[in-house]
């Protein structure tokens, strides 16, 4: 178990299960809190994990020496992808009036992304993390102040732009 002055390990993540429940003064606290930046981390590589595995069950494992590199290759893609989005919603968020850093906007949207460790269950974890949606609503809405219409907004202008970019860079 992780430990230290703040939170342990298991800690952080049941403050991202509160997140998920759309629990904004949890959101604010863990923003705050700089040793959350690792658990954060760490929820997105498991989400890579959880991803790999319900590919595997629904297509099936890739050939022998491939695995490792496909799960390795999805949990870093995994995270790159989370700081390039927290990034475009956070470059998005201050224009609008936003006054959280980027840290600690990624820290609190990192933690409630705890849903994407449903993936790993086939169609039904897809829809599961579609919750994601509304947790940085309110994520957003928290941390940097602004208005619930501007975080909606915001939001789906992340999605839009990650669809087509994913898109036309062929990995979907």
């Amino acid at each position: 178990m992780v430990t230290g002055v703040g939170l342990e390990l298991k800690d952080y993540f049941l403050s991202g299960v509160e997140i998920v429940k759309l629990n904004g003064e949890e959101a604010v606290k863990v923003s705050r809190d700089t040793r959350a930046f690792v658990p954060a981390v760490l929820v997105f590589l498991i989400g890579g994990l959880a991803i790999s595995i319900g590919v595997f069950i629904q297509d099936g494992l890739p050939p022998i020496g491939k695995t490792g590199m496909f799960i390795a290759g999805m949990a870093a893609t995994n995270l790159a992808l989370s700081f390039f989005v927290a990034g475009m919603i956070h470059i998005m968020a201050r224009l609008a009036g936003g006054r959280a850093a980027y840290g600690e906007y990624y820290r609190a949207m990192a933690l409630g992304s705890i849903t994407s460790w449903t993936q790993m269950i086939p169609f039904l974890g897809t829809f599961i993390s579609l919750w994601s949606i509304p947790v940085n609503v309110v994520v957003l809405e928290k941390t940097h102040g602004i208005a619930r219409v501007k975080s909606i907004a915001i939001v789906v202008a992340a999605i839009a732009v990650t669809a087509v970019l994913l898109y036309s860079l062929d990995f979907v």
